[in-house]
């Protein structure tokens, strides 16, 4: 294997991430163990173990790691995932040691590359019995995560906040498939433990070959005394002479279900009722006799359309999850890529040395420029992260607004838009870094959605809760039914199209923020046209006891 790319662990994120992915890719294939290899260095593996089954792994691949080594190879070799259903017929590893001794039954291998095709490793997914149910869902799942894994290892080493978003949107989408999964499954017991009495009989000899719950509790016994029974013998609702008449047109193989009504009798309620023909495979017929208390019928229907709409609202949250993800992976990769693209070309010129003095500063800047612009995005990623778990802090401090609002306008460097600015003079208790985060993040929203040279007006005012900023743009608008959803995460309006597609997470923070601050985010359409921002900056509520001598902020 010399010659080939390796992919170090020798920082404590990147090993947290091979870990945290490992433990993924074992927890969705239900696999007992799964591990990392560099290409370069086998003994770079990392080993994840879940169970007690898992324990002949420890011994034969923890310690004595290279033993995997063979596995390893294979897959090399093959340059494309290896499933090894069951190892007792793969003559390649079938008599290794850590097969026969250590266990290992079942095996998935799947290259890791990075983003240029460079092979930097394998995961490897151990099983201690053969896995026969494994594929190519299963398959598909583990080459999704080792392909982020090959991002990690490369590009986005310092974008850990960035993997775990994306991350924990694929955990999402797998949770809504298994959600819905869950909820077809309920539904599925949910007929069989229906309200309808139902009875499953031989249409020859009228025995009873299945009853459901409700049919057991009709007649006050358990399902085993009920089967190879008549109905006649359990309960007079079904009385011989009449059930036989009602079911005798079931006799011919074409006949139509057939309904008719039960009167209440000892104990049972009225039913309606419908039977059914049904044969099997072999030929043989039955009857499937179904009886709903007509009280209940009404509360039944409404409970099953209550299950149909939360089956809809599922497959809908589904398909938003979905639109969600490819506007966040049409965005990030956008962003990442701009700058990632500029600052490779820019070191590969530095690199071969064929510049003029003069012209080294000027590609340094550009350097550090698009360095910045990476630290923001990822800042952005790991920011909406944290507020996303309640784990952002907030640290007031007196500021003055206008000064604050100005400075953080100035620092955009904005070439291609002029901005008026009308700031009233406010001294407000406020986490400054996020306001200033605030506002550079609604100009420059203004500022891509906007032709070059369409001016952008900055507004501070006073208001009876504390500030109101207001940032106007004189774009294209934002429609009134796009104006709530703006602010959600990863959403991008119609007006995109023209302009940088973005990560459509720079509003999410403005509202986040302002939020934190216990004040709020909303769009409105200016009056001259375009759209206008509002962000409500609430004073800092003050101890009881103090609210007598202090003045209110402002």
């Amino acid at each position: 294997m010399a010659g080939l790319a390796t992919a170090g662990l020798d920082d404590v994120g990147t090993r947290r991430a091979v870990e945290f992915l490992l433990h993924a890719v074992t927890d969705r294939l239900g696999m007992d163990g799964a591990f990392f290899a560099s290409v370069m260095d086998i003994e770079q593996t990392r080993l994840v173990t879940t169970g007690a089954s898992a324990d002949s792994f420890t011994v034969f691949a923890g310690d004595q790691v290279s033993r995997l080594g063979s596995y390893v190879d294979h897959v090399v070799e093959r340059d494309a995932t290896w499933l090894v259903r069951d190892t007792r017929d793969e003559p390649l590893v079938c008599d290794l040691p850590v097969t026969v001794e250590g266990g290992l039954a079942a095996f998935l291998g799947v290259p890791v590359r990075a983003p240029d095709g460079q092979l930097l490793g394998i995961v490897g997914c151990l099983h201690h019995v053969p896995r026969e149910d494994v594929d190519g869902a299963d398959v598909a799942v583990a080459e999704a995560l080792a392909k982020i894994l090959g991002l990690h290892l490369t590009q986005l080493k310092d974008g850990r906040a960035t993997l775990g978003t994306l991350s924990a949107r694929i955990a999402q989408l797998v949770d809504v498939v298994e959600a819905q999964e869950l909820q077809l499954e309920i539904y599925r017991r949910m007929v069989d433990a229906s309200l309808n009495a139902t009875l499953l009989l031989d249409l020859e000899t009228l025995e009873v070959e299945y009853a459901n719950i409700a049919a057991c509790e009709l007649v006050g016994r358990n399902r085993k005394a009920l089967l190879e029974r008549h109905p006649w013998d359990l309960h007079l609702c079904w009385e011989e002479e009449g059930l036989r008449r009602e079911l005798a047109p079931l006799h011919d193989r074409d006949a139509w279900p057939v309904t008719y009504n039960v009167p209440p009798i000892d104990g049972a309620p009225a039913m309606d009722v419908q039977a059914q023909r049904l044969t099997d495979p072999d030929g043989r017929a039955f009857v499937m006799w179904q009886g709903h208390d007509i009280e209940t019928y009404h509360s039944t229907t409404d409970r099953l359309a209550s299950a149909l709409k939360l089956e809809r609202q599922a497959g809908e949250q589904l398909q938003q999850l979905n639109r969600l993800k490819t506007a966040f992976l049409t965005g990030v990769s956008h962003e990442v890529r701009t700058p990632l693209t500029v600052v490779k070309g820019l070191a590969q010129l530095l690199q071969r040395g064929h510049l003029e003095p003069t012209d080294a500063p000027a590609l340094l800047e550009r350097l550090a420029v698009n360095a910045d612009r990476l630290d923001r995005l990822l800042t952005d990623l790991l920011e909406l992260n944290q507020f996303a778990h309640g784990a952002i802090e907030m640290q007031r401090e007196p500021v003055d607004l206008a000064a604050l609002v100005r400075r953080a306008v100035d620092d955009l460097e904005l070439e291609d838009h002029t901005v008026a600015f009308e700031l009233a003079s406010i001294d407000l208790e406020v986490a400054p870094v996020k306001v200033e985060r605030i506002v550079a993040n609604l100009v420059s929203n203004a500022a891509v959605h906007t032709p070059p040279g369409t001016p952008i007006e900055v507004a501070l005012t006073r208001h009876p809760d504390g500030a109101l900023l207001v940032v106007t743009d004189h774009g294209e608008g934002i429609p009134a039914a796009e104006r709530e959803r703006v602010f959600e995460p990863f959403h991008q309006g119609d007006r995109i199209a023209t302009h940088s597609p973005g990560t459509g997470i720079g509003l999410s923070l403005v509202a986040a923020f302002a939020e934190l601050h216990g004040g709020t985010a909303w769009v409105e359409e200016a009056e001259a046209g375009g759209a206008a921002f509002h962000v409500l900056l609430p004073r800092a509520a003050r101890p009881a006891a103090a609210d007598s001598d202090s003045d209110p902020a402002g």
